[in-house]
């Protein structure tokens, strides 16, 4: 018997963590606009919504080191 599904509930990442992670970091260490992010990256929309508390929110010390 299938049991049904929240919306969203079993949804796959779109991008991969890592590389969101590393986009932040490229962002903080080179000091660029969040726009200006190359085409390497996850587009910097997925970006700037993770570190500014997405699922889950970046850690609070990688937040303080870009602001």
């Amino acid at each position: 018997m299938n049991k049904p599904r929240l919306p969203g509930a079993c949804r796959r990442a779109k991008h991969c963590r890592r590389e969101i992670v590393d986009a932040i970091f490229y962002v903080v260490d080179n000091g660029t606009k969040w726009r200006a992010l190359p085409a390497d990256f996850p587009p910097w929309s997925t970006v700037y919504n993770h570190f500014c508390g997405g699922n889950p929110p970046v850690h609070p010390g990688l937040a303080r080191r870009a602001a």
